[in-house]
């Protein structure tokens, strides 16, 4: 009885012994597994954070980002990242407060980045890459020797002077959504005119416009469409005919390389017709009417509405107009 005692004590204190060795090792683990993810996190290799771009050289070399999570230091190799697409590869050259100076040395998409703008935010990751396997297969390197930056401690991320002195010159153009001042559109779309009773009637048309930008986000817009009017003024009579407009814009960038341009403006149209023409059946009545309805046809109308542009590719775009002028669908080159 005694010895069973002596057994039961022996496997409790054995028990114990390894209850709290198992213990031991857990909290040892969890210990060490926590210090790992916090080294991890200080490495900075991960996608943490995002960050603006406030600036872009006209070289596209050199560009200025927000630093709100005040994260990055001097040295720092990161990417930029959009969506699910590395972009960039960039050095810090210096850091401010609330601002931080990187350069370009490799390019992962070059149709995404040369569809960035100011405005535009990018997830960082800091450091090591190579886990964030989704790019581009054609990555293009840039080499960090290719161009100059002070790297002074002294620099002024805000200081307009430095940043002439060393880019030679700031442009606009990093702050416009359409870099060229040109976009040319060919489309096909519906407009509404007169039938040959006078009342609304729907025709098919095929349409030119040219857009020009004469301030960033500011556009003056012409175009021509034609379309045939079949029995129109009379049922014996086909018609052709084309429209003038003239249009201002102003644009508003969206998500998703959206664009969207509210328009007000004007339409001429001019009809070729033979209204009106003796035909020794038709009365005089009748051709009165043929020509009444033929300059009803071509009063001045206003033109308003939006057009909503999607970037395919850099220098094409998509277009679809929706007005009280016309209802339809373009391809755009940008130039």
């Amino acid at each position: 009885m005694s010895k069973a005692i002596r057994l039961t004590k022996n496997f409790s204190a054995s028990a114990q012994l390894l209850t709290l060795s198992a213990l031991l090792v857990l909290f040892s683990c969890s210990a060490w597994s926590q210090g790992l993810v916090a080294d991890f996190s200080k490495s900075g290799n991960y996608q943490g954070w995002q960050e603006q771009i406030k600036i872009i050289a006209p070289s596209r070399k050199i560009l200025i980002l927000s630093n709100k999570a005040q994260i990055l230091t001097q040295g720092d190799f990161i990417t930029l990242v959009y969506g699910q697409s590395k972009v960039i590869r960039a050095l810090v050259v210096k850091t401010t407060e609330d601002r931080v100076g990187i350069k370009v040395v490799k390019i992962y998409d070059e149709g995404l980045w040369q569809q960035s703008r100011v405005g535009d935010s990018f997830s960082i990751i800091r450091g090591d890459d190579s886990y964030f396997s989704k790019s581009s297969k054609t990555e293009k390197e840039t080499s960090v020797d290719s161009f100059e930056f002070r790297e002074d401690a002294e620099i002024d991320l805000e200081d307009e002077d430095f940043i002439r002195k060393q880019w030679g010159g700031l442009s606009d153009r990093g702050k416009r959504n359409f870099d060229g001042n040109h976009l040319l559109s060919f489309g096909w779309g519906t407009f509404q005119s007169l039938n040959r009773e006078g009342d609304t009637a729907t025709y098919n048309q095929w349409i030119l416009n040219w857009s020009y930008q004469f301030k960033t986000d500011y556009f003056i817009e012409t175009g021509v469409s034609t379309a045939p009017l079949k029995k129109f003024p009379a049922v014996d009579l086909n018609s052709q005919i084309i429209q003038l407009t003239l249009t201002a814009k102003m644009n508003f960038k969206l998500p998703a390389f959206f664009f969207l341009q509210p328009y007000a403006g004007f339409v001429v149209s001019k009809i070729q017709h033979s209204a009106g023409e003796p035909d020794g059946v038709s009365t005089p009545a009748q051709l009165n009417r043929e020509l009444e309805l033929i300059e009803d046809a071509e009063r001045i109308r206003p033109a308003v509405g939006v057009s909503l542009y999607r970037r395919l590719v850099p220098g094409w775009l998509a277009r679809a107009d929706l007005g009280t002028n016309t209802q339809s669908l373009h391809l755009t080159l940008e130039f």
